[in-house]
């Protein structure tokens, strides 16, 4: 369980630090109604990364656990698309 921790954390803290919802943070808070504006921004962008690590984990268990997946391009195109995403 370690090791998958160790593995995603990285990944985690690339997703936190991104300037995208840095700079929507600071446009946010200097709009009328910062506080609806920022909660909403919040919970939308909670429920996002929720919503995707759970339908890449459900994708994770679909794959082989045999070196073989190589041959196949579905597990290989799974294995790519969050890498590319983060």
């Amino acid at each position: 369980m370690n090791a998958v921790i160790g593995d995603i954390l990285p990944l985690a803290l690339g997703v936190a630090i991104s300037p995208i919802p840095v700079i929507a943070a600071i446009l946010m808070l200097l709009s009328p109604r910062a506080r609806v504006i920022s909660v909403g921004f919040l919970l939308g962008w909670i429920l996002g990364i929720v919503v995707t690590a759970t339908a890449f984990t459900l994708l994770a268990g679909v794959l082989p656990e045999d070196d073989s997946a190589a041959s196949r391009p579905a597990s290989g195109a799974i294995k790519l698309v969050p890498c590319n995403i983060a």
